[in-house]
């Protein structure tokens, strides 16, 4: 998955050497957890593996290697899920509590300088 430009900021400025590094060199260009080849296509569907540096404990900021794996998007998707549903429950949640974008809304924080505006 690219990097949304508003989590940019969480990376450090060499991700992308790091993320090469974790998917080709460590992993020798296969999935951590399946072993399916990065760039292999699929037989009865379109699209390919793609290889993607997954964090395990979903924190972007913690770069150690032992928190970094190759993952294909099938893999990651797996790996994040618990995780995603429960960020989604949060949401629902407090969107129907206080009616307003939440805390996990990265695009919509701008609700909050309203409240804190003099008008």
């Amino acid at each position: 998955m690219p990097i949304k430009p508003e989590n940019k900021k969480l990376y450090p400025p060499n991700w992308k050497t790091l993320s090469h590094l974790v998917r080709f060199v460590r992993a020798k260009g296969r999935c951590q957890n399946c072993g399916r080849t990065h760039g292999q296509r699929f037989l009865f569907s379109p699209g390919q593996i793609i290889l993607r540096a997954a964090h395990l404990n979903q924190d972007p900021t913690d770069n150690r290697k032992t928190n970094l794996r190759a993952l294909y998007q099938k893999c990651h998707l797996a790996h994040d899920c618990s995780d995603n549903l429960k960020r989604a429950a949060i949401n629902r949640f407090l969107k129907r509590l206080f009616r307003q974008p939440t805390l996990f809304d990265f695009e919509e924080r701008a609700p909050y300088d309203k409240i804190n505006s003099t008008d």
